[in-house]
């Protein structure tokens, strides 16, 4: 899949669909033990989720998967955390972005810090000038 992503650039309905299909991968067949195979995937998807930010409603249900993977399987983020984090802030404060893309990019991040023994921890990882302009969108 994640071959398939960088060469779908021009059309985002597919690019998605293959992000989508790559979270309910990491959902149903990763454990802590692989997490580690599906980082560079997980990358992709992050990609996919800021290139195609003109679709707005596919990247909302890119979003909504994104949020259960973070609820469910927080930890797979770890190693992305920092640039995770920074696209949903980025995603926060583009007011020319619809309302609900922006609430669902806070949302990733308050479910992602409400996981108190790896989120939290997570979070502290994240740098303190992201941690502010956050903040100040909410």
């Amino acid at each position: 899949m994640k071959d398939l992503m960088p060469t779908v650039l021009e059309d985002h309905r597919c690019r998605v669909a293959a992000a989508r299909a790559s979270v309910k991968l990491i959902l149903y067949y990763s454990t802590p033990a692989s997490y580690c195979k599906f980082y560079g995937l997980l990358k992709h998807v992050i990609l996919t989720l800021f290139v195609a930010l003109g679709e707005e409603d596919l990247v909302c249900s890119l979003l909504e998967d994104l949020i259960v993977l973070v609820g469910v399987e927080t930890e797979v983020f770890k190693v992305n955390i920092g640039v995770v984090v920074k696209y949903m802030v980025r995603i926060a404060e583009n007011s020319k972005l619809g309302e609900k893309l922006r609430q669902l990019s806070i949302e990733f991040i308050v479910t992602l810090a409400e996981d108190r023994e790896i989120g939290c921890g997570m979070m502290q990882m994240v740098p303190k000038e992201e941690v502010t302009k956050l903040l100040s969108v909410m």
